[in-house]
């Protein structure tokens, strides 16, 4: 091989690596065609020493290795990066092989290159690594043959990037990648990533498709509106006006729409990244539905708790001005009759004592509606079918219903019999009319229905209040006004209204208290504009009730006879029922408490026949001095009385329940027909 031969097929090499430099191309072809001159081969002049001096200083401050080796293997020449690399002087490398500078796996592999790129003759790109200092460094080399000027080859020329850093980071991004898409698609909660410009999806994971019931497919390539996804467009505007603000958006509330067209609940947090030069939105949101159902489950039973405590208080409250109510509306009810039974329409009084009478009875059934709300009204329990009920009470509303509100009943022929107390679900029944009746003040539509209905477990989870079972079914529905749900919340509190002063704020309480006593759930459904219905589920007993037929209450005769022991503590009470009586031919015999009975007891001549006693007194009770009476007078018979139910009073321990009582205020007719009642008159 002669010495021009090398030089030019070095230069070529070299040329290109230089990504073919004009001016120094130009001078090494003029210094090629000098060392091709037989003549000047083997004394070179100045200028041909300072383009060599130039190309060994390319080569030697390169940051890539280049090498030529012949085809053995052996290496020709290699420059200062080799020789750095390997830690041997350059001299010492000339002559060497890759076996004696490499392990031997290495060394195998840079020969087979090698050998490939002898055997096609071409240049060839390959993938090598190299051992320096217990290092193992990534190389990228390109090799290729140089021939002579016969086209022989005559050597093999390398160029080596040291790529180590580079698969590194392309590893670690090829793993972070992997984790990323590991991450992306096995995660519960619903990740996508989408376009700013437009929402296109441009990918979605299984947890998105979860949530909103789309397959894969069908989703990417597709815009967010074209899905409507969005259950409001404004909440996309807010993410993406948050993201170009800040850049990211966290724990952003909004509803969405599924394939199936329900509104899901997400609580959303969003990155903005660049994804082949568009702004590209990674959303990931979860599905809080059920959370947000079940806090406002639990907010609903926090708030029947609430009311709870309001009945209960209201009860306490009712339960404790209930007696002195009712101790001073006694004689003003009682004494109003007294005085219309002994006088005529005529006579000039008559008109303001009846309007006094109904005054005292309006306030008696307004302490009435108070315990009838705190439960704590005393119920008579008989065999009520439903229907019959609503049927009488629909010919009483015909005199009370305005003429353009049209009832309507629709009552299941096949209604089984409850146990209920009738004149309370008559109340039910008549205040939920009204009530509907004031939502339509232009007329409308007044639906009666009934119905059996079974309430499974999941009814009355979703029910807060409501027990499961089998159940008479009342629905009375309007198409009035209706009612927001605000107004919903607080229906059945006491003395909340609607109708800015009118009314007491009882009625729809009063139905709520008459429905729990009797076991059963009243339950509203309205919105505003489409009228309201409330349902009122009564339980159906487990056994039969046993039907008995009425009997006729005995006729309240004039007059009577026997000796009465009354004992009461508060005057009024005492000087009503002391008239009453003795008009009726009773003699009476008065005592303020209990002490004083019982000596009035020991002093009456007369054989006592009925002790009617209040029940709380100062000092010995009722209860207590009927059991000290009892024993001086066996037949002696009792009648308790009280402002308090019998119910509040058994519940005490005071009384035994099915004894004779008279709840307080009475009339006369209902205190001499009690009296003739226990005496047998």
């Amino acid at each position: 091989m002669t010495e021009s031969a090398h030089i030019a097929a070095l230069e070529a090499q070299v040329a290109k690596l230089l990504k073919k430099n004009a001016i120094l191309e130009a001078e090494l072809l003029s210094y090629r065609r000098f060392c091709q001159d037989d003549r000047k081969h083997l004394s070179p002049g100045p200028g041909q020493r300072t383009i060599g001096s130039l190309l060994l200083s390319i080569i030697d401050n390169t940051s890539i290795i280049i090498y030529v080796k012949d085809a053995d293997g052996r290496y020709l020449l290699a420059n200062k990066c080799f020789s750095d690399l390997v830690n041997k002087r350059e001299h010492d490398i000339i002559g060497l092989t890759p076996a004696e500078l490499f392990p031997d796996e290495v060394a195998r592999q840079h020969l087979q290159h090698d050998a490939q790129v002898v055997a096609s003759g071409r240049p060839g790109t390959f993938r090598e690594q190299a051992v320096f200092a217990d290092t193992t460094r990534e190389f990228l080399s390109d090799k290729f043959p140089l021939f002579d000027e016969n086209g022989s080859l005559i050597a093999i020329g390398g160029v080596s990037t040291d790529i180590t850093d580079h698969v590194a980071a392309q590893r670690r991004l090829r793993q972070s990648e992997k984790k990323f898409r590991l991450a992306f698609h096995t995660s519960p909660d619903s990740i996508n990533l989408n376009r700013v410009s437009d929402g296109l999806y441009l990918d979605v994971n299984q947890g998105f498709c979860r949530l909103m019931g789309y397959r894969r497919d069908e989703v990417i390539g597709r815009t967010s509106l074209a899905l409507n996804v969005w259950h409001r467009t404004e909440d996309r505007q807010r993410l993406v006006d948050g993201l170009r603000v800040k850049g990211f958006v966290d724990n952003l509330e909004a509803d969405f729409v599924d394939k199936s067209g329900n509104i899901r609940r997400g609580l959303m947090s969003a990155r903005l990244i660049r994804i082949d030069g568009d702004d590209v939105i990674l959303s990931i949101a979860r599905d809080i539905t059920d959370i947000r159902r079940t806090e406002r489950e639990k907010e609903h039973i926090e708030e029947q708790y609430r009311l709870a405590q309001k009945v209960e208080a209201i009860g306490r409250l009712a339960g404790g001005v209930a007696h002195d109510l009712n101790n001073l509306l006694s004689p003003v009810i009682g004494y109003s009759e007294l005085l219309l039974q002994r006088s005529t329409p005529a006579d000039p009084n008559y008109r303001p004592v009846e309007q006094i009478l109904q005054a005292g009875t309006r306030a008696k059934d307004l302490v009435h509606q108070l315990l009838a709300f705190s439960r704590k009204q005393t119920l008579e329990y008989k065999p009520v079918n439903l229907n019959n009920t609503v049927q009488e009470i629909g010919r009483l509303l015909r005199s009370s219903i305005p003429e353009d509100i049209q009832l309507i009943f629709s009552l299941a022929p096949d209604l089984q019999t409850i146990m209920a107390d009738v004149g309370q679900i008559e109340q039910v029944i008549m205040n939920l009319a009204l009530n509907a009746r004031d939502a339509m003040p232009h007329g409308g539509r007044l639906l009666f229905e009934t119905a059996m209905s079974e309430l499974d477990e999941d009814y009355a989870a979703a029910h807060p209040g409501v027990e499961s079972g089998r159940y008479v079914l009342l629905c009375v529905s309007d198409n009035g006004s209706g009612m927001d749900e605000s107004i919903q919340e607080h229906i059945f509190e006491p003395f909340f209204s609607t109708k800015k002063g009118k009314g007491t704020g009882l009625g729809l309480s009063t139905v709520y208290g008459i429905v729990k006593q009797h076991g059963g759930s009243v339950l509203v459904y309205s919105e505003p504009g489409e009228g309201t219905t409330f349902k009122v589920f009564l339980p159906v007993p487990v056994e039969p009730p046993v039907i008995t037929p009425e009997t006729k209450e005995p006729a309240i005769r004039q007059h009577g006879s026997g000796t009465i022991l009354l004992v009461e503590d508060d005057l009024g009470v005492r000087t009503l029922a002391t008239a009453i009586l003795e008009s009726n031919g009773y003699t009476v015999l008065v005592a303020a408490n209990g002490e004083q009975a019982l000596q009035t007891a020991r002093d009456s001549a007369a054989p006592i026949d009925l002790l009617l006693t209040d029940v709380v007194m100062p000092g010995i009770n009722g209860r207590q001095l009927y059991d000290q009476l009892l024993a001086t007078i066996p037949s002696l018979r009792v009648i308790y009385m009280s402002g308090y139910t019998d119910n509040v009073i058994a519940h005490k321990g005071i009384i035994t329940p099915g004894l004779a009582f008279i709840q307080k205020p009475f009339s006369v007719k209902t205190l001499t027909g009690k009296v003739q009642q226990v005496l047998g008159d």
